[in-house]
């Protein structure tokens, strides 16, 4: 080719023919001018084919452009360049380390680029296959769970795995060099070195392992090891160490000992049985309390035998029955039988059972109690009940106990026998009685019950029922609430009796006595009086005789006029206090008015009724109890209370109609209580007849009023 150098010298051109580096030589243009044989046997072309063309005609793009790039820089820089390269051909892709070189003319211009390819390939597998090797070996060593380490005859460590780490807190590098004993538990090294030591001057010898290695915090870890002679195994030259943490295995084994041990301690010390049957009923184990309530003398004696041996004949059937319930239902509660011991004595058994998993084997763990005790406290409950609702029948009474704390309510059979309703009609619940109350007592009650709870005191009230059948009846209750420490309310007990017979009796009694007042009230005025004022118009006549005569006793005449006056002043009195209300509705309001006159007459105080017009009452018994009430209040008051005034109230509003009598007087409380106790019970017993309330509120010093409330339900009241 014109402008060509000429070849190299035929010395060179022989030595590269016959080299097994594959030799080229390119133009500064980028033609060959130069391929030897190892480059056309690489390529697969002769080498009149390669002379006279570039890269691109010869490699693809990529490749010719990455040639020529490397032309370039060692023309740049004018000095020869290594490079490795994958080069396409014909066999396949081969690596290459190339060396570049510039050739200069006379003027120290690059004309031409020499190229000396080394065939790198296998070279490259070999590496990769090794480098693959030791990532495989590496990730192993890194992640098994166990860890490793080679240490020489001496005992010095020379080599730990990753696995020290997360083991023992060590990185790898900071156990490699000292010795295995820095690790040891120093009440360990007397056996654990001797058997290091044998180990390393047998060949072959293998000795397993458990011992405690100090972790880098400080704490002791158990290992299991398994320590290997590998002296003469190539790159091991040690005795090969492979270990694992099993201290959390260790806990763990240990805590199952001790609890099984405490388990064991448990089940042999409570005085509750304990056995474990299988399928066919037939004891896999038991503790002594459970041996002694079958009667036999040791766990030997039931062992394998079933259950049914020592079951009372008449609950073998039911006991076999519910062992399967057991099986198919998981559990078994408080199921009672008897078991029988070999003398024929009964003991009573509560059981209960849950089916285990033992392996693959299902059994019944059961727990067994003695309710000897239980039962004996059953049956006398059971009598205790028969005879309390025996002594309530007799008496009529029924009683309630609610424990407020815990929720639970009784009501005895005479309650249900008072209220004439079952169970089912009124449960054991809380206020389930209320809606058998007349409608007119209710909120008294609950009041009531409410106050005696919050204040932890007693109560007596009496209150109206109306039973199923339509009757009416009068209850009287009295109860008591209790408090806790805290006080909060802690249980509530009542009794209740049917007092509607007692009620008409006494009132019966009432009625009578009224009638026998209102009779004797009539004598001493018809009779009586007329006989005192009979004797008065005698008396004067011969008054008048005497003083006519001059008689020296005509003065002891006057005198005794005035006690037959007084007398029958007196008689006149008690007659008109005997009276009863007249039967009209405005009767009550002027028997109160009479009753105010009266008393500012008689005892010289001014005493007023405050009432309006509209005030009636048209039941004359309640009309006269009221009066009587207001009549027995003044009494009190003009007796025990020394007032200057008394006021008689009568009111009635959209609840009901209030009868008061308020004194100014120096309090009855203070007074005698003897003297008015007879009185206020009076009083009371009147108002409850009429199903109302009495209050006396009293101040020393501030006067008394009494009050007598009666709801408008009750004003139908007949007599």
């Amino acid at each position: 080719m014109e402008g060509m150098r000429p070849t190299p010298a035929k010395h060179l051109r022989d030595l590269l023919e016959h080299t097994s580096l594959i030799a080229y030589l390119k133009h500064a243009d980028g033609r060959y001018i130069y391929v030897n044989r190892m480059y056309e046997a690489a390529a697969g072309v002769p080498a009149d084919k390669i002379i006279g063309r570039t890269d691109h005609d010869i490699f693809p793009e990529p490749v010719a452009k990455l040639f020529l790039e490397q032309d370039r820089q060692v023309m740049e820089k004018k000095a020869a360049m290594d490079f490795e390269e994958t080069i396409p051909l014909p066999d396949g892709a081969a690596s290459f380390i190339t060396s570049k070189f510039p050739l200069c003319d006379e003027k120290g211009k690059v004309w031409a680029v020499g190229g000396v390819c080394t065939n790198v390939t296998a070279l490259k597998k070999a590496e990769e296959a090794v480098r693959a090797s030791e990532t495989r070996l590496n990730a192993l060593i890194a992640n098994v769970q166990e860890g490793c380490m080679i240490v020489d005859r001496e005992g010095v460590i020379r080599y730990g795995s990753p696995a020290f780490l997360p083991l023992l807190g060590y990185q790898p590098e900071e156990v490699v060099g000292r010795h295995i004993r820095e690790f040891m538990r120093p009440d360990e090294m007397a056996v654990s070195l001797p058997g290091f030591d044998k180990v390393a001057r047998t060949p072959g010898a293998v000795s397993p392992r458990e011992l405690h290695i100090r972790h880098k915090d400080g704490s002791w870890r158990t290992i299991e090891g398994r320590a290997t002679n590998h002296m003469s195994t190539p790159n091991i030259e040690g005795v090969l160490i492979n270990f694992r943490d099993v201290t959390a295995r260790r806990i763990a084994k240990d805590h199952l000992i001790e609890s099984e041990r405490l388990y064991r301690a448990l089940v042999e010390t409570t005085n509750t049985g304990y056995v474990v049957v299988d399928g066919d009923g037939r004891v896999v184990d038991a503790n002594a309390e459970y041996v002694r309530l079958t009667g036999r003398r040791s766990i030997d004696d039931i062992r394998g035998r079933s259950v049914a041996e020592w079951t009372a004949p008449e609950d073998r059937e039911r006991n076999a029955r519910e062992v399967a319930m057991c099986f198919a239902e998981g559990l078994v509660r408080n199921l009672e039988i008897d078991y029988v011991d070999r003398e024929g004595r009964r003991i009573p058994i509560e059981i209960n059972a849950t089916v285990v998993r033992m392996g693959e084997k299902p059994l019944i763990m059961t727990l067994c109690r003695d309710i000897s005790a239980r039962r004996t406290a059953e049956e006398e409950l059971r009598r205790s009940r028969e005879n309390l609702a025996e002594a309530e029948r007799l008496a009529g009474i029924g009683s309630v106990f609610h424990d407020l704390k815990a929720g639970r309510y009784y009501r005895s059979e005479g309650i249900h026998r008072i209220f004439g309703v079952g169970k089912e009609e009124m449960p054991d619940e809380w206020l389930s009685f209320m809606r058998f109350v007349h409608e007119d007592d209710r909120d008294r009650l609950g009041v009531a019950i409410k106050e005696a709870i919050a204040s932890g005191s007693s109560f007596a009230v009496e209150y109206r029922i109306r039973r199923p059948d339509g009757a009416e009846r009068i209850i009287h209750a009295e109860g008591e609430a209790a408090l806790d420490a805290d006080g909060r309310p802690l249980r509530f007990v009542a009794w209740l009796q049917d007092i509607t017979e007692r009620r008409a009796l006494e009132e019966k009694v009432l009625r009578i006595g009224d009638r026998e007042r209102r009779s004797i009230g009539h004598d001493l005025h018809d009779d009586i009086g007329q006989q005192l004022t009979g004797i008065a118009l005698l008396g004067r006549a011969l008054q008048e005789r005497l003083a006519a005569q001059s008689s020296p006793e005509a003065p002891a005449m006057s005198e005794l006029l005035k006690h037959v006056d007084n007398a029958l002043l007196r008689v006149r009195e008690m007659s008109r206090g005997l009276q009863s209300v007249p039967s009209r509705p405005e009767g009550l309001l002027d028997a109160l008015t009479g009753l105010a006159s009266h008393a500012s007459a008689t005892a010289g105080i001014a005493c007023a009724v405050e009432a309006g017009s509209a005030v009636e009452v048209a039941d004359p018994g309640m009309a006269d109890h009221l009066y009587r009430i207001a009549q027995e209040a003044v009494h009190n008051a003009v007796r025990h209370g020394r007032p200057k005034g008394v006021v008689i109230a009568l009111s009635e509003d959209n609840d009901g109609l209030t009868l008061s009598v308020r004194d100014d007087g120096t309090g009855l409380l203070a007074a005698d209580k003897k003297a008015s106790g007879m009185g206020f019970d009076i009083m009371r017993h009147r108002a409850s007849l009429i199903h109302g309330t009495l209050t006396v509120s009293s101040q020393s010093g501030k006067g008394t009023q009494i009050i007598c409330r009666v709801p408008n339900g009750n004003r139908a009241m007949r007599r």
